[in-house]
């Protein structure tokens, strides 16, 4: 292992800002379970740095890096620090390079039209992998994929599961998913989440947490569809919402 060069230092601390991340291509991954993924995925790691004194689990995992020609670095414990995003640091960092530009799929896919809480995105991407949703569609004035609390939060879902930017969320949808039935939940929407029943290939669509699917959004509807409660809350978080469609539309996610 090499000691952490000031330039890579910057590098790495510079990639918590998105600017930085669409600039270099470049984002953070950061414990032992997202390494691990990261380690198994077909993600490109440019290079991992290491707190010094690292534990066994953690000389491990950096050996199967340098295993796979990753260029490992330690860095001092106040330099590691500096350079974390969580309170509590496990001790590994890894730079890893942004996929280039992703491709429709053809399978049921989730839509977020506009999710801007980096916990609720991450959250909605590992539901999404656990219920089989390999493909998730981002709009516009989404939080960026690849902020460090998404990468966090998918807990290694986001190396498995295809998350497509889409700038026009209505014009895409339009243009490679014209033949879906696309459902939406929507506050007030009269037809019940349980009454809906997809005969063939399908997308559901969430909005954001503060205003719901936007109205240009709204247009491509198929059907709108409400997730009815019994209490007096006024509505749910929308990562929990999410959980709740995928779990109902996963009986017929067989495509």
């Amino acid at each position: 292992m090499k000691e952490l060069t000031n330039n890579l230092k910057k590098l790495a601390a510079s990639l918590k800002n998105k600017k930085a991340r669409e600039e270099n291509n470049l984002f953070i991954v950061e414990g032992v379970p997202l390494c691990n993924e990261l380690l198994g995925s077909d993600y490109r790691t440019e290079f991992v740095i290491v707190r010094s004194n690292p534990d066994d689990i953690i000389k491990q995992l950096a050996d199967e890096f340098q295993k796979q020609n990753t260029e490992v670095y330690i860095a001092r414990s106040r330099q590691f620090e500096q350079l974390a995003t969580t309170d509590s640091p496990q001790g590994i960092i890894a730079v890893a390079r942004i996929k280039e530009g992703s491709r429709p799929v053809n399978g049921n896919f989730i839509a977020l039209d506009g999710i801007s809480d980096p916990g609720n995105l991450g959250t909605i991407v590992r539901t999404a992998d656990w219920f089989g949703f390999r493909t998730i569609l981002v709009g516009g004035y989404s939080v960026d994929k690849y902020n460090p609390k998404v990468v966090r939060s998918t807990m290694g879902s986001i190396f498995r599961c295809e998350i497509i930017y889409c700038p026009c969320l209505r014009q895409y949808i339009k243009e490679y998913y014209e033949d879906y039935e696309i459902f939406g939940a929507a506050l007030n929407a009269k037809v019940k989440m349980e009454e809906c029943k997809p005969s063939g290939k399908f997308g559901i669509v969430l909005g954001n947490e503060a205003h719901g699917i936007s109205p240009e959004t709204m247009e491509i509807l198929t059907v709108p569809y409400l997730i009815t409660g019994r209490g007096k809350a006024e509505s749910l978080n929308v990562a929990v919402a999410a959980g709740i469609s995928m779990y109902h539309f996963s009986v017929y996610n067989m495509v």
